[in-house]
């Protein structure tokens, strides 16, 4: 498994040196070549009524009320398309949304998690049709919740059948998360604190006592799955998911 370790290093090596030499560098030409904000520059080819439909939908996002503000930037092959803002980033004192405003952006550690995985699959660590209680075991006797009431009360049934790798990758797996719900599998995250674990062991072992939210495969829900696919990196390679 050192080739994965050394590939990710390698990727992180060329990622930190690059922001390093843009950060240091007093010429910064070569961080505003992409992607172009020239406008100038001659734009992709663009259908130009689907780009206004574009910034109109990401518009209506605000005018809804699902959203404080936002940005698009569409770019193809270092030309910009489309750049919009729209809505405020300070509702208090009503300052708009501008090209230059700085976003605090979540997840980020999930495309190296995806990125390990795909390099595990290439390597044919895993297939997507395996259950993914071969590498976890402990999620071979989870339970289902077949129905609930407003009560509190609820049902349990057991698997059809094993969630899969892919089911895993695509947040069909049945799993929860934990943020929000008033479904059993969400409340009884929060109850055991999935979110708050010290380690994958301990996220594994709280998830495992937990029923699915549904049966794998018949149902799309943004889950713990990206967490759990830590787990199985770390059970493939023998290493920490942070070496």
């Amino acid at each position: 498994m050192k080739h994965i370790k050394l590939t990710l290093n390698l990727v992180l090596t060329i990622a930190v040196f690059a922001i390093s030499s843009i950060a240091c560098s007093k010429d910064t030409t070569h961080f505003a070549s992409f992607p172009d904000f020239d406008s100038k520059s001659p734009k992709p080819d663009f259908n130009p009524e689907k780009l206004a439909a574009l910034e109109d939908r990401m518009r209506k996002f605000v005018v809804d009320g699902d959203t404080m503000g936002i940005a698009t930037l569409l770019v193809h092959d270092g030309k910009v398309a489309s750049y919009a803002q729209a809505g405020v980033r300070d509702i208090v004192k009503g300052k708009p949304i501008t090209q230059d405003t700085i976003y605090r952006i979540y997840s980020m550690s999930k495309p190296i998690t995806g990125v390990a995985m795909m390099m595990l699959y290439e390597q044919g660590e895993f297939s997507l049709s395996d259950p993914v209680s071969k590498f976890i075991p402990e999620f071979e006797s989870l339970k289902v919740v077949k129905s609930y009431e407003k009560d509190g009360s609820f049902e349990l049934e057991p698997l059809e059948r094993q969630a899969t790798m892919q089911e895993l990758m695509s947040h069909t797996g049945g799993f929860a998360y934990g943020f929000s719900g008033m479904d059993p599998s969400n409340a009884e995250y929060r109850k055991q604190d999935v979110l708050g674990s010290s380690d994958l062991q301990s996220l594994v072992n709280k998830v495992a006592s937990a029923p699915l939210m549904h049966q794998p495969g018949t149902k799309w829900e943004y889950s713990i799955s990206v967490d759990l696919q830590g787990a199985v990196i770390e059970r493939i390679t023998g290493m920490t998911l942070s070496e």
